[in-house]
């Protein structure tokens, strides 16, 4: 997470942030006008996306062109909230400032299901196409690690743990819906303290897995049948972007190599398709 991502999170709600971000971000607001005006931008965009006129809104549309949810494996399809212009014409010019730079953020757009209330905000830098997503629900711990895809391309994103990612792309229109997948587990394996078994970093999963290395390669182990109709993807060192996803698994184990590579640390994200 980069700490313009901080800065995002502290302006919708600080209480995601750790108290030492909290402390460093509200120090450098009481010492730097600029930033604390930075911070108040950002405060401005978000909380008018909060605050729209709920007619702009058709949720009734929206949860009826809602399609394939299942909630049990934590699939949920998002639609664009604000289909038209205007609304993001009123949310950029609200935030404007006149110090404002043109390779800057500004909303985009927002996308919603009506399941477990999940909203994806999205902020674009037009010059770049470069986009930046805050999944926000209702159980914020639901979505970290999340994956994303795009309805008209198979390309695939993964959140970090607070629930945002930044990514480049051409795909990305006013139209696109979005489908997210919430993690049944994650596995977090440090391979400087490796341990005999890993327990899930999801609450409400009681997944266990088995860890080694032989012969260059990271082995894990699975429980029978667990491998089923899941889909592991494996992310390197923080780099969301970097991930690897397999076709298939054989048996109840899953090799990665790690020999005379850098690697410190493996982030196993299992979901269910």
């Amino acid at each position: 997470m980069t700490e313009e991502d901080k800065y995002h999170l502290y302006a919708i709600n600080k209480s995601l942030l750790s108290e030492k971000e909290i402390t460093e971000i509200e120090n450098k607001i009481h010492s730097d006008v600029s930033f604390s005006e930075y911070i108040e931008n950002l405060r401005l965009i978000h909380q008018q996306i909060n605050t729209f006129d709920s007619s702009d809104l058709d949720i009734g549309k929206i949860t009826s062109e809602i399609l394939n949810i299942n909630t049990v494996r934590n699939i949920f399809e998002l639609k664009p909230a604000f289909p038209d212009d205007d609304y993001t014409d009123k949310m950029n010019l609200a935030a404007m400032q006149k110090n404002a730079v043109n390779d800057s953020f500004v909303y985009y757009n927002t996308y919603a299901s009506a399941e477990k209330f999940i909203l994806i905000r999205v902020l674009k830098k037009s010059q770049y196409n470069e986009y930046k997503f805050f999944l926000i629900c209702d159980e914020m711990n639901l979505v970290g690690y999340s994956v994303v895809k795009f309805s008209n391309t198979d390309t695939e994103f993964i959140a970090d743990e607070k629930g945002t990612l930044t990514l480049k792309s051409d795909y990305m229109n006013k139209d696109t819906d979005l489908k997210v997948y919430i993690p049944d587990d994650v596995f977090i394996i440090d391979l400087n303290d490796l341990k005999d078994s890993y327990n899930s970093e999801k609450t409400n999963s009681d997944s266990v897995i088995r860890a080694y290395k032989k012969d260059g390669f990271l082995v894990t182990e699975f429980e029978t049948g667990y491998l089923k109709d899941k889909t592991l993807y494996a992310v390197f060192d923080n780099d969301f972007n970097g991930f690897i996803k397999p076709e298939k698994f054989i048996g109840n184990s899953y090799r990665i190599e790690i020999k005379n590579s850098n690697i410190n640390e493996i982030k196993m994200i299992i979901i269910n398709e």
